[in-house]
């Protein structure tokens, strides 16, 4: 069995025979399996801050994180008061995992800007200009991105964010 991001889990996904070779009747031929998209333990972040939450997360898998923000008394500015999935989950570069952060009730909200489809450089032009910093940067393989643009982003497009929060984005390597 073997991961695969291209086959669906239980499909054979190569074998030691070519197709039309002859076999003889009763001869053994050997395959592989998918295992399905990879995937990881989703680790436990509350109490972390954004930023480390986001690069704990981004170290073990693509997946997208979307932040929800809920003024609490009492507790730091910028700190996770939940997590979905919860720890233990198993996750892959599909799950979408939702964070709730914890803010000052007189907090300023930045509209998340697209980085989609622009260069590295100008998505980083764009991050800085919308008050935002720049995040974690990766390179990934796309056959649908060309190489050097933007694939995806660690926050989505249009959520609205703090000042100065991080916003990561990956590169298409081609």
């Amino acid at each position: 069995e073997q991961t695969s991001e291209k086959y669906d889990e239980g499909l054979i996904i190569d074998q030691n025979i070519k197709e039309g070779q002859k076999v003889s009747k009763g001869e053994e031929i050997g395959v592989i399996v998918s295992g399905g998209v990879p995937s990881a333990d989703m680790p436990d972040v509350l109490g972390k801050s954004e930023d480390d939450a986001t690069d704990i997360i981004k170290r073990i898998s693509q997946a997208s994180i979307k932040f929800e923000y809920e003024v609490r008394d009492g507790v730091e500015h910028g700190i996770v008061l939940n997590q979905e999935p919860k720890s233990g989950t198993k996750i892959n570069d599909d799950t979408i995992i939702v964070l709730t952060i914890s803010e000052p009730e007189d907090v300023i909200k930045i509209k998340v800007p697209n980085l989609v489809g622009k260069t590295e450089e100008q998505a980083k032009k764009e991050i800085e200009k919308a008050g935002l910093k720049i995040g974690n940067i990766t390179e990934v393989d796309s056959d649908k991105v060309e190489k050097g643009l933007v694939v995806t982003q660690t926050i989505y497009a249009g959520d609205e964010v703090t000042e100065n929060t991080a916003l990561g984005f990956s590169i298409s390597k081609g």
